[in-house]
């Protein structure tokens, strides 16, 4: 029996190793969840409410996975969270109730972040980097890493520029390499199985990037928003219902709730419409880097909170910057 209040119905899985045979599922009982997706990895925190005794064992012990999908109404069911890894999970009684609380992360973090490797690479362009990391990765007997490497709005010459340092040694963890090579150029995000790394184009070499071209944005309607968006140079805040097709790296267009308006005659347009264009209307596309999902099949929660930034110069007009 699936608990459907508000027409919010929460269905949590629970997998073993295989990360196919279901060993625990929700259904029939209270699941909050909490999803954060930030640069690094993502994590996630669900509480299901009076689990039997035999399946809290089941969630506690092993190497447990989980999956979770959200449906509100009739529509189709979206997945919110896919191939988290279980890192703890504990009971607690608040009467009448009892709680189990589960802590989840990314299992790219487990099966390509936290993995060691020492290589020396050739020709060291960032993709020549990341081809020959996920190679050495996934030539390893205990390779669980099923996904690939993506890139999102970088410069072509960016991805294959080789320095002068014709080879380079790599040791350590992949995410401190991450963490040592991304600074300030990139962003890198656990997204399903794929490990995706986020160029982020200043005003100054935004047409080098198809940050402007790009096909799949996600135009955000008015109507899905549950409290007013908080605009920022260059920064973005947005709160809508539930959306799993949001994630960090979405480009999100923002001219649906955003106009302005010009108090000068016709004349003087004319005499300035590019600027005009560029920075009264401005630049109203901006790459997610965080989005938290949260909600409940018992609640009235049910929403997804967006931070987003867009290219600037700090003075041009609102939405592309403030002269501050």
């Amino acid at each position: 029996m699936t608990i459907k209040r508000f027409g919010q119905a929460v269905k949590l899985e629970v997998f073993g190793p295989d990360r196919e045979t279901v060993l625990f599922d929700s259904d029939g009982l209270r699941v909050d969840f909490d999803i954060v997706n930030i640069p690094g990895f993502s994590r996630a925190t669900f509480k299901v409410w009076n689990m039997d005794e035999k399946m809290i064992k089941q969630v506690q012990h092993g190497e447990r996975y989980c999956r979770l999908t959200c449906t509100l109404h009739d529509d189709a069911p979206m997945v919110i969270a896919d191939g988290f890894y279980i890192s703890n999970a504990y009971e607690q009684t608040i009467v009448p109730d009892s709680v189990t609380n589960i802590f989840g992360y990314s299992a790219l973090r487990k099966d390509f972040l936290n993995k060691q490797i020492k290589l020396t690479v050739k020709d060291p362009s960032l993709r020549n980097i990341m081809t020959q990391i996920s190679q050495e990765i996934k030539s390893r007997p205990d390779n669980k890493f099923r996904g690939k490497v993506i890139y999102r709005n970088f410069p072509g010459a960016d991805l294959d520029y080789i320095p002068p340092r014709t080879y380079k040694s790599r040791t350590g963890s992949v995410e401190g390499l991450l963490e040592n090579i991304s600074k300030p150029r990139f962003k890198y995000f656990t997204i399903g199985e794929d490990i995706v790394l986020m160029y982020q184009p200043t005003a100054d070499n935004l047409d080098q990037t198809d940050l402007a071209t790009r096909k799949d944005t996600i135009e955000i309607d008015p109507n899905n928003l549950s409290s007013a968006p908080k605009i920022g140079p260059g920064q973005l805040v947005l709160e809508c219902n539930l959306d799993s097709g949001i994630y960090p790296t979405s480009i999100l267009d923002i001219s649906n709730i955003v106009t302005a308006v010009v108090d000068a005659e016709d004349k003087t347009l004319q005499l300035a419409p590019k600027y005009l264009k560029e920075a009264i209307a401005g630049f109203t596309k901006y790459q997610a880097l965080t989005v938290q999902h949260r909600g409940s099949n018992f609640t009235r929660q049910w929403d997804t909170i967006v931070t987003a930034s867009s290219p600037t110069k700090g003075k041009d007009s609102p939405i592309r910057g403030w002269n501050v």
